[in-house]
Formats: C-alpha cells, sequence, structure tokens
C-alpha cells in the first residue's frame, strides 16, 4: 500500500472515471475495516458503498423535539477529529461529513494525541466542535485551564467507548456535549442532540428501526430490525444484507421521565456473571474508578469467580509493595464512591485489587479503549494467583477464636463478622440479613469462620452457607457453633427449633394487640377507594398495580416501596417495561412512598401518616422477600413486624382498612398424606403443617397474626394463599427465567435430557400471572367482598384431625375480660367492611394485656387459596415444550429421579445452567418421589364463588406453554 507521501504527491495520474449506478454498486465493497478489538480479537469488516450512502439520507431525518440533530449541528462547521481515520467514526467524519453535510475537518500533527496538543488546536485551530476519544477527555478534564478552554466550542463530541458521568458534567457546564454512537457495521447512528442535563443519554432516530429488547433487570439490548420503509437508511444491512435484524450487543436502560431516550450502559457481554450466578454491570463501577488523576484505566474483572477484583492500571504504575499500598489508599475514597451504587455481591474489597505493572500495560484499541476480554487474558496468572490466594484466606482478623466460654466466642466472633458485613460496629442480635449480608459475603463469612476454626485446632468442626442463613444474628451463631463443640463426631450443626420460633414469633406480635373502641366510617360519599399497595415493582406487584388502575372504584393507589438509590418511578417503570405493562402513572392515581415497614410510621412523616390513616379504605399487602435460605428470625424485620405495624394501622385508620395479605401454600404444605380431601379454605391452627422453611414459617405467622387481630381487635382482613404463578397467557411478559420452571427447561436442554415426569410436582394447577392480578382484584374490590372482611362467632379452623374447629376455640384461648369501667363497653366496632353506615365519632384505642380482654370480636380471617381449579399434567404439556425446541436441542427423556442426578453432577456454572442453583430443592422433590408422597391439593370453593376470573379459568394450555417458551427464547 503506497504510503501518505505518494497519495499526495503533486505527480499528475489521469482521470478515473466512477460510471456506475447506485443501484450497481450498493452492495460493493467501499472500504475494508478492523474492528477494534474492545471486545474481543479485532475482525475485517468490509462496509460497502450502500453502507456510506445510507448518512446522505440522515439529512431528511426529523428533530425529535427542540435539540437538532446530530448531524445537522456540525453542518457547516471546522471540526477538530481526534478519532482516528482508521476506525468507522474517524472514517465518518472524514468523508461521509465532509460530502454530504459541509463540514471542514482539522487533523492534529502526526504525533500520539494528548490533552494539551488537543487544547492548543482549540485555542489556535479555530474549530467549533471537537470529536475526541473519552480518555482524552479524561484528561482534559483533569486540567482546569483546558476545561475552561471548551468554553470555545459550540460543542464536544465523543465516540469510541462511554465517558464517565464526573468527566462529562464538568465538561457539560462548559459546552455542550454529544455522544456518538456506531461500529464499522453500522458507521455512524443517526441521532438527535438530547440536551445539556441529559447528554449521557441518546435519541435513535425512527429511522434506524432500532427495538430495545430486555436483558437483565433495567437493561435493554438495542437490535437493529430491516424495515422496508427505511432501506435506504439502515446502513447496517448494506454491510451484511443477509440479515434481517443486527444486535450490536449494546445494552441500555430508560430515562426515568424522558421516553425514548437512552443510556448506554456496555455490553451486552461486558456484564459479569459471578459463579454464584449473581451478575454486575461494571462500566459505571470503572467509569468512577478511572476519572481519579492517579488512575489510566480500570477494569472490573470476575467473569465465573466468586467475586469480583479490580485491575488498576495507573498513571504511574508502582513497583514496590509500599508503592502498591500507598496508591491504593489515595484511590480507595474513589472506588468507596463506586461501591455506593453497586449491588452489594459486586462490591470491590481491599485485597481484591490488581495494579498492572510497566511492563505489561493493559491493551488498547486504536481509538484508546481498553480491550477487555485481551487485557483479561493477559493478565490471567496474576488474577488466577489472586483469586488462589484469597481462597487460601487474607484473614480479616488475627484474632482467634475463644471456644470455652459462648460470651468469649461472641466477643471474638464479633470482629470477623463484622469486617465481612463492612458497615461498621453493630449488636450481636441484629440481623446481618438486613444490614447488608448477601450471598456472595455469606460465602466469605464461612471461608474466614472456618478458618478461624482451623486456627485453634478444631479441624473437625466446619460451618455451612445453611448454618448462616438459620443463625443470622452473631449471639445465635455463637450458641451454633458452641454446640457443635459438644456434638457427636459427624454432626455438623445443632438443628433449629423451628415450631419454637413461630410461637415466640406469634406471642411476641399478638400479646398486645390494639383494642378499638368505635365503629369505622363508612367509606367516602364518592364511593371510591384508597389503596395501598405493597411490593409493587415485583412481578406480582407490578401486574396488581396495572389491575387496580384499570379499576374505576379506585381513586388512588399508594406504593409503598423500600429505599433504593433508584427513584421508585423509575423502578416502577422498569418493572411494568419488563412485564410488558403499560407505564403510566398519573399522579392524581398513584404515588410512590419510599417506607421501611420495620419503623414507626413506615418510615413516613407525621403529616404523610395521618394523611393515610384519613384516607386509606384498603391494603394490599404483597411484600415478602422471596429467599428460601433464609431463617424465620431474619423475617422478623420488616416483614413479620410490618404486618403488626398493617394491624395497628387498620385499627386506627377512619375507615377500618382491609387488611388483604398474599401469602403462600408452603403455609400448609406439611399435611401429612393421611389427611383426606383437599386442604380448607381455613387458617391453620397447627405450627407443624408450614413448609421447613422460614418463608413458609413466616407467612404461617403472619395469617395467625392477622387470625389473632380480627378476633381481638375486630381489623378487617383476608389471606390469599398462592400457588405456582406462571407466564402470563399474553402481551410481551415473561415467566422469569430464574424460577424453578424456566431453570429446568433451560437446564435440560443444556444437559440434553429431560423429565418426563416431575415426581410430585405433576400436577399442574399453575395460574398465570395476569389471571392471578385480576382474580385478587376481584377478591378484594369485589361486590361480595364486604363478607369477606370479618364473620363473627368464630370460622372453622384448620387440623391435621378435622376440617371445621370447635367455632368456641377463639373464645377459649382469651383470658377473662377485666372489669373496667373504660372498656367494658367495647363492641364488635369491626364485624363489617368498612361499607358499615354506623358513624361513632369518639375513637378511643387501648391495647391488651395478658388478663384482659374486654369483650373482644369473636370473628376471623378469611381464606383463599389461589390455585387453578382445573389442574392438568406436566405430560400433557410435554410435546408443547418439545415441539418448541429446535430440532437441534432435542433433549432425550429420562425419568425425574434420573435428571435430577445427571444435574447434581452437571456443570456449576449458573448461566448456561442455572437449575443447579436449585439442585437441593429439586433433590428435595426425587425425596419426595422415592418416599411416595405428592404435593397437597387446595380447597378452591370459596375463591371460586368470589371471583369469576378463577371460575372461567381453565387448565394450562399448551398454546401458554408455547408462548412461555419463546419468552425464555426458544
Amino acid at each position: 500500500m503506497p504510503d501518505l507521501g505518494e497519495i499526495l504527491a503533486k505527480v499528475p495520474v489521469p482521470l478515473y472515471p466512477f460510471s456506475k449506478s447506485f443501484v450497481e454498486v450498493q452492495y460493493h465493497p467501499f472500504v475494508a475495516l478492523h474492528t477494534s478489538g474492545s471486545t474481543g480479537l479485532p475482525k475485517l469488516i468490509v462496509p460497502s458503498h450502500g453502507t456510506m450512502a445510507a448518512s446522505d439520507t440522515y439529512q431528511l431525518m426529523p428533530s425529535l423535539g427542540h435539540f437538532p440533530t446530530m448531524v445537522e449541528a456540525l453542518r457547516g462547521k471546522r471540526v477538530f477529529v481526534g478519532l482516528p481515520p482508521f476506525h468507522a467514526a474517524g472514517l465518518f467524519m472524514l468523508l461521509a461529513m465532509t460530502t454530504y453535510f459541509d463540514v471542514i475537518p482539522v487533523l492534529g500533527p502526526l504525533m500520539p494525541l494528548t490533552a494539551e496538543i488537543v487544547d492548543q488546536v482549540h485555542i489556535y485551530g479555530d474549530v467549533k466542535v471537537t470529536t475526541l476519544a473519552p480518555t482524552i477527555i479524561e484528561d482534559i478534564v483533569n486540567t482546569p485551564e483546558y476545561c475552561e478552554n471548551l468554553k470555545r466550542l459550540d460543542y464536544v463530541m465523543y465516540g469510541g467507548g462511554p465517558l464517565s458521568k464526573v468527566a462529562g458534567d464538568l465538561v457539560s457546564q462548559k459546552t455542550a456535549v454529544i455522544s456518538l454512537m456506531g461500529s464499522s457495521e453500522t458507521m455512524l447512528l443517526p441521532t438527535v442532540i438530547s440536551g445539556k442535563e441529559d447528554w449521557q443519554y441518546y435519541a435513535f432516530s425512527p429511522c434506524m428501526g432500532a427495538e430495545f429488547r430486555h436483558h437483565w433487570e433495567d437493561l435493554y439490548e438495542m437490535v437493529i430490525v430491516r424495515k422496508q420503509e427505511f432501506a435506504l437508511s439502515q446502513a447496517v444491512f448494506y454491510t451484511l444484507p443477509e440479515l434481517q435484524e443486527y444486535s450490536m450487543k449494546d445494552v441500555y436502560s430508560k430515562h426515568p421521565s424522558r421516553p425514548g431516550l437512552w443510556l448506554y450502559r456496555g455490553r451486552s457481554d461486558d456484564v459479569i456473571v459471578f459463579s454464584t450466578g449473581e451478575k454486575v454491570n461494571p462500566l459505571t463501577m470503572e467509569g468512577i474508578i478511572g476519572i481519579h488523576p492517579d488512575v489510566s484505566s480500570a477494569l472490573v474483572v470476575g467473569q465465573g469467580r466468586f467475586q469480583s477484583a479490580l485491575l488498576v492500571e495507573a498513571k504511574r504504575p508502582p513497583v514496590t509493595l509500599d508503592e502498591q499500598e500507598s496508591l491504593l489508599e489515595n484511590i480507595w475514597p474513589a472506588i468507596e464512591r463506586a461501591n455506593e451504587d453497586c449491588p452489594a455481591h459486586g462490591k470491590i474489597v481491599k485485597h481484591f485489587v490488581l495494579f498492572t505493572g510497566p511492563e505489561k500495560p493493559m491493551l488498547r484499541a486504536g481509538k484508546g479503549t481498553v480491550q477487555r476480554m485481551s487485557t483479561v487474558e493477559r493478565y490471567k496468572e496474576e488474577l488466577d494467583a489472586l483469586y488462589a490466594q484469597q481462597s487460601g484466606l487474607k484473614r480479616p482478623t488475627e484474632n482467634l477464636l475463644r471456644l470455652h466460654r459462648e460470651e468469649s466466642l461472641i466477643r471474638t466472633l464479633q470482629p470477623i463478622v463484622e469486617e465481612v458485613v463492612d458497615v461498621g460496629h453493630f449488636l450481636k442480635e441484629e440481623d446481618l440479613f438486613a444490614l447488608g449480608l448477601d450471598s456472595l459475603r455469606v460465602t466469605n463469612l464461612v471461608r474466614y469462620i472456618n478458618d478461624a476454626l482451623r486456627r485453634v485446632g478444631r479441624n473437625d468442626l466446619q460451618i455451612l452457607p445453611r448454618t448462616i442463613y438459620s443463625n443470622p444474628t452473631v449471639d445465635q451463631l455463637a450458641h451454633t457453633v458452641m454446640g457443635m463443640t459438644h456434638l457427636a463426631p459427624g454432626v455438623s450443626e445443632e438443628a433449629v427449633d423451628s415450631e419454637e420460633g413461630m410461637k415466640a414469633l406469634l406471642e411476641h406480635y399478638t400479646k398486645d394487640l390494639p383494642l378499638t373502641a368505635r365503629t369505622s366510617l363508612p367509606l367516602p360519599s364518592d364511593g371510591l377507594n384508597t389503596v395501598i399497595l405493597t411490593g409493587s415493582t415485583g412481578t406480582i406487584g407490578s401486574h396488581l398495580l396495572a389491575n387496580i388502575l384499570t379499576n374505576p372504584a379506585v381513586a388512588h393507589v399508594y406504593c409503598f416501596t423500600r429505599i433504593r438509590p433508584t427513584p421508585p418511578l423509575e423502578r416502577q417503570c422498569s418493572s411494568h417495561e419488563t412485564n410488558g405493562l403499560p407505564a403510566h402513572f398519573p399522579p392524581e392515581r398513584v404515588s410512590f412512598l419510599e417506607t421501611d415497614l420495620s419503623q414507626p410510621y413506615f418510615g413516613l412523616s407525621r403529616p404523610t401518616y395521618k394523611k393515610l390513616l384519613n384516607s386509606v379504605t384498603h391494603i394490599l399487602h404483597n411484600a415478602w422477600e422471596v429467599n428460601f435460605n433464609l431463617s424465620i428470625q431474619s423475617f422478623q424485620y420488616p416483614h413479620v413486624h410490618g404486618v403488626r405495624q398493617f394491624i395497628n394501622f387498620s385499627s386506627e385508620s377512619k375507615y377500618g382498612a382491609f387488611v388483604f395479605f398474599i401469602s403462600t401454600i408452603s403455609t400448609a404444605m406439611n399435611y401429612p398424606d393421611s389427611h383426606t380431601g383437599p386442604i380448607p379454605e381455613s387458617i391453620i391452627d397447627e405450627f407443624s403443617l408450614p413448609q421447613a422453611m422460614g418463608y413458609a414459617e413466616s407467612k404461617y405467622v403472619a395469617e395467625r397474626m392477622l387470625d389473632e387481630a380480627a378476633r381481638v381487635s375486630g381489623v378487617s382482613s383476608a389471606v390469599c394463599r398462592v400457588g405456582q404463578v406462571a407466564g402470563p397467557t399474553q402481551g410481551k411478559g415473561i415467566w422469569r427465567t430464574g424460577e424453578w420452571f424456566p431453570s429446568l427447561i433451560k437446564s435440560s436442554v443444556h444437559l440434553n435430557c429431560l423429565p418426563e415426569d416431575l415426581g410430585p410436582m405433576e400436577r399442574v394447577d399453575w395460574v398465570p400471572i395476569d389471571v392471578l392480578a385480576g382474580c385478587i382484584g376481584e377478591l378484594v374490590f369485589g361486590p361480595n367482598q364486604e363478607e369477606d372482611s370479618l364473620h363473627p362467632n368464630g370460622t372453622e379452623k384448620a387440623t391435621t384431625s378435622t376440617i371445621t374447629a370447635d367455632k368456641e376455640t377463639a373464645s377459649k384461648e382469651l383470658a377473662p375480660p377485666k372489669e373496667n369501667g373504660d372498656m367494658k363497653h367495647l363492641s364488635n366496632s369491626h364485624t363489617a367492611h368498612p361499607n358499615n353506615s354506623t358513624i361513632n365519632t369518639t375513637p378511643e384505642t387501648t391495647t391488651t394485656t395478658s388478663d384482659e380482654t374486654a369483650n373482644a370480636p369473636t370473628a376471623s380471617a378469611k381464606v383463599y387459596h389461589l390455585v387453578n381449579p382445573s389442574p392438568t399434567t406436566y405430560a400433557s404439556l410435554l410435546p408443547s415444550i418439545l415441539s418448541a425446541l429446535p430440532s437441534t436441542l432435542q433433549p432425550h427423556l429420562v425419568p425425574f429421579e434420573e435428571w435430577v442426578r445427571t444435574l447434581a453432577s452437571s456443570d456449576p456454572n449458573p448461566e448456561p445452567n442455572p437449575a443447579i442453583k436449585l439442585v437441593d430443592f429439586f433433590q428435595g422433590l426425587a425425596e419426595m418421589q422415592k418416599a411416595g408422597r405428592k404435593m397437597v391439593v387446595l380447597d378452591t370453593e370459596r375463591t371460586r364463588e368470589r371471583s369469576e376470573s378463577l371460575r372461567g379459568l381453565g387448565k394450562v394450555r399448551r398454546e401458554w406453554m408455547a408462548g412461555w417458551m419463546g419468552g425464555w427464547g426458544f
């Protein structure tokens, strides 16, 4: 190839006539480029004449608002091109923009570009626009003088990689910032300027034909879909004419309030999947750390590992250990800031930071961005050594565990736990999971404690992750470890008496239930309801909110959301988009309140709480952590405690707010096989019947609390036990792939074997999520709902020996009423839903004590079962499952027990094999099958009477199954 001197030589050459039409050459090669190699090895791309010509059509592209299109913003201006001309962005600026938009390109000197050189061009080059790589811009903002000179420009444009928010915000204070997006295959994509405040966001032109498909959490992958009406503008289909759609493998998140604006969040293959199955997007963290003045680049790594690590390239690479420690201390505040917005399982800890050496810098693409995969591979040996060293343990403390007394063990165990949880000092009685302990930190804590036990000579002792989950406070953990020291050989931990735990929680939260000496007021004169909804951002909750908003009888919904860095409205919009639901929340119909159910007044201000007391008619309590590893103690705050808070609220509220609690069929899962007939729709009196896990036990306690509150306090309530919830019957929502059945299907494809039966789960009585929301709406707001609030004089009670309990049970359990002039006239103030017409304008509230019940109402909470009354079988759905799989992915059928054995010995990576995370669950089902046990069957008579949707549901259909399979990518 001739060099630049030959090309620019003054030697005359003959004219080269180009006489072919566009149609003739639209698919002929125009230029050969190679990709940057940012995400893998560089590869050859050959854009055609049509690819380059597509940008000519951008002149017809309409603005999407009052801001101009990106190309119109550059028309006729002198533009400094600081991007390399051998990559797509530089080539586009030098050829397409000069030809179609009269741009005058200005080039820098023949030497590596630096912030100083760029600043000189800005001063003396008479340029109005500069186009730079993010690394150069970040260098510029670190020099105040260079940053100030940006005021001379109309626009600063960047491309080739993400610009940190810190740097971009600084630049946007001086001039407008424009982000370029494109690739070698697409050239520059047509965008509209998004404005000063939203400089990070892209507004893509409709002529791109872009679709944003949900990828993970709040991330969406952009896919360009071939559309005939945009054929001339879709450059990528001239480069790759054989395709019907093209994914750039870039992921975005939505703007919280401006529809159509998208924030670049990285590559879909940038997302790190840990060996635990948890994920983290590293781009934001890397941007925050990379802007530090001492840092050249930062990479978060950890694909397939047990936690993340940080690879740092310093501007002055440290050589000695002292220099490394000093540099780490200097940059640690930046790492802490990056950790603030990162999920707990992705946070960087100090002993997982690795510095690159001067002899082996990070590999970079021509545009200056780090080549991630190549750099990680280059440092594989050092990273392997780092992880191996930490697996061998860098001890959080050198203190030895003292095992001679429990008090000494607590004192020596506390520092180990504090360093792992990393929230400062806390009390030995505080729940570790409430403080932020997660699965990654559980793994680390187990390693640290077992190492500490080995160092005191107790190699025979070993705790497991479930030891932490079952004993979530330091004092409980110390008690269990002390118990292990006295156990017979081979026994690793002491069993926890879950029944005693349930009894203790129930006693604690029902010993002082409120007594209200007043009758609730009727509903407002307009007959409209005001609702508190918890858990609205979850799958069930988002469908419930969508359903409630279609109900004309509901005036307003208060969504109680947990306190999180992301605003609640943004989280709600993301959830609705993910579930294929309308994401329109008019403020006159919906309010989002960040709450803490463990705090007085739910953590709200007193005026807000009082406003709710005076307006709320219904409480739809759906929020509950779905974690089958946690013990019942970990559900006390905020969950069980929150139920008591709602009981108090209902008792104090103007309209005697009706509490509708979303429970689970696992509260009745342990009915013995000797029991005949379906499980009744009744409160269960026996503590042995919930499934032996904290999730079920805590919801069982909540059911009993509401039942007791109905009888003692007159609180209107109902319990809805929900069975297996399936995906939607229609729309764009999907059945979440993390659940047991989608995981089973995806792992079966990976294992090349599919169970021919589901053992004890063979009966399919699933309820689709959209139908479930409709059923609950009918139960809560239907015409017969007022009958569900309370039914005086007792109700049936479910036990293992009888279906109908003694109606006098409630009164026998209560202590004799205390003769007290202030209390003896208490009446059944809540014996009907607040639609009653009796008004008492002198409310008085007190609480019960151990020896006074004050003629408490003898009523109980109603119970509903939301399972499909028309069951089918897994075997009947198998044809739909197999037909949805490509012929190349047809697994062979095996018995369920054989499938479970295959799973247990399979690939531990949960990304291709998600069911491996649930192997204990599937092994438990296999044990049930061996023992001849089946899942319980629940009565639905009362629920069917109240819900037309459930009556008309019918069995799970093959077309639904096919739709769910499509949602899982088959």
